[in-house]
């Protein structure tokens, strides 16, 4: 950069607009020309190899605007900031108040930092008690007679983090109010509601977003996309925004919004500090499948899943998931053997994950649950539950609370029910008979399992299968690598056969 200019910015919590002209050869340049979202949000953004640089908007007058969460970037770059104006009430919180509970370290700094800078990302693992930071912020902001709103992703969390809460303070002292699932409640000073709510009575919920004073965003990498951003930019007097997860999958635009990371806890700090367990992870090797369709044959043999333009196929993708995946007998069976094996040890409560629980509208043949349902149901001679987003909220909510009491030896569910907070320490052994590509998604999946629990009398057993066919055998190379770097090689065992 030749010059670092002193600059002024007016903003608000959500954009900032800089008065003085600055060198924008290290940011990203976003054409407003382009349709958007209000207020400045473009719809596609810049896409890059590599991820530093903030988003800057040019406007009509010849001024830039960027979102807030860059300014600490502009600072740290050597910017001179001269002068800040907000449109906003600033909260300050000039004395710690004690804590209600005695905190592990990592969750005190987490807390105190949130405090202090009022806006970044915490990363803790599953595990970690995040809740317990979000209760503890309550607790010191509390005083202030701040609005404020935990936003989660859905209704199992929506339940389970106002349960939580009351928990940590007692509930005589706390009245918390709920958006989502029926509810609509703003006259509580501490609100959780799910984002889809909200999206969708945004217009009726203008007012009580604009006024909000502290936003906390549970599983945020869940809720970074444009319809969130539309939300997030109403926000304009919210001084506090902080954004949790175990794994945010941290981006230039998740700082714009948030800012940049305060506090990152690995797994494997918490599992040498003992607060969640390590697992013992098998990898069962999966036989190749030769009888399907010649098509299938070629688009493998060929390595090759694009269309006429070399765009990928998502088409080709879900045929070969549908042909290696879904109705591979030989995986399926093998993943029934697995599961009775360790059901006969009394390894339960098992949950088993799979790639799709519901039908698709055009779907006509039978999912992966469907078919490892009636497969496990015969071999285990019990009835199974299937956890599914066309179930009812009750539903659900009764599979999931007999299965964290004990009551429920073997759950089938998708992957999205323990990719969000989703709290089942009692959990004993994880089956992952889904594929993915995501390595944050196993690691979130993995979590489920890892939480210290007095009536497991056994490490978590953590079970995935290593496709050896295109184009799985990439994404079960991925999977092996990361368990191998978060919990240790040494807790790592391939098998390559059942025994």
């Amino acid at each position: 950069m030749k010059n670092k200019t002193e600059i002024s910015v007016i903003h608000d919590a959500f954009k900032a607009t800089v008065l003085d002209d600055i060198n924008p050869s290290l940011y990203w340049d976003v054409d407003i020309t382009t349709k958007v979202l209000p207020p400045i949000i473009p719809i596609s953004y810049p896409e890059s190899t590599y991820n530093k640089g903030i988003f800057l908007f040019k406007k009509e007058n010849g001024s830039t605007t960027i979102l807030t969460g860059h300014i600490p970037t502009l600072i740290n770059q050597g910017f001179s900031i001269k002068e800040i104006k907000t449109e906003y009430n600033v909260i300050q919180v000039k004395k710690e108040i004690p804590f209600l509970k005695t905190l592990r370290d990592y969750q005190i700094e987490s807390v105190r930092k949130i405090i202090k800078y009022k806006r970044g990302i915490i990363s803790v693992p599953t595990g970690g008690g995040k809740t317990f930071i979000i209760s503890e912020v309550i607790n010191q902001l509390a005083p202030n007679n701040v609005n404020i709103l935990i936003l989660v992703p859905n209704i199992s969390l929506l339940y389970q983090t106002c349960s939580s809460i009351k928990k940590y303070f007692h509930p005589q002292d706390i009245s918390i109010g709920k958006i989502g699932d029926g509810h609509l409640e703003l006259n509580n000073k501490i609100t959780v509601g799910i984002f889809n709510t909200i999206f969708k009575k945004k217009d009726e919920l203008k007012d009580y977003l604009e006024n909000l004073n502290v936003l906390m965003v549970d599983e945020v990498h869940l809720m970074m996309n444009p319809s969130c951003l539309i939300i997030y930019s109403y926000l304009t007097k919210c001084s506090f925004k902080i954004g949790l997860s175990a794994t945010p999958k941290y981006s230039t635009l998740m700082e714009g919004i948030f800012g940049p990371i305060l506090h990152e806890e690995t797994p494997k700090k918490l599992m040498e500090d003992n607060i969640i367990q390590c697992p013992e992870v098998l990898i069962y090797k999966v036989p190749e499948k030769t009888n399907i369709n010649p098509k299938g044959n070629l688009w493998m043999n060929h390595k090759n899943i694009t269309d006429k333009d070399g765009n990928f196929s998502h088409w080709k993708y879900n045929q070969l998931l549908e042909a290696l995946v879904v109705n591979h007998n030989e995986r399926n069976q093998l993943i029934t053997e697995v599961v009775n094996k360790y059901y006969l040890e009394g390894r339960g409560p098992i949950l088993v994950v799979v790639d799709r629980v519901g039908k698709t509208k055009s779907q006509s043949k039978d999912t992966q649950a469907e078919i490892l349902l009636k497969l496990l149901e015969d071999k285990l001679e019990i009835k199974i539950p299937l956890l599914k987003g066309n179930n009812s909220s009750k539903t659900n909510e009764g599979i999931l609370r007999r299965l964290r009491n004990g009551e429920e030896e073997v759950v089938i569910a998708g992957p999205k029910i323990l990719q969000v907070g989703t709290d089942i320490p009692i959990l004993n052994c994880l089956i992952l008979a889904n594929v993915g590509k995501q390595a944050s998604s196993l690691v979130q999946q993995i979590g489920r399992g890892l939480r210290t629990h007095s009536n497991n009398t056994h490490r978590p057993l953590i079970i995935n299968f290593f496709d050896t066919q295109f184009p799985f055998e990439k994404q079960s190379e991925k999977r092996v690598s990361v368990c191998k770097e978060v919990y240790g090689a040494e807790n790592v065992t391939f098998m390559d056969k059942f025994i």
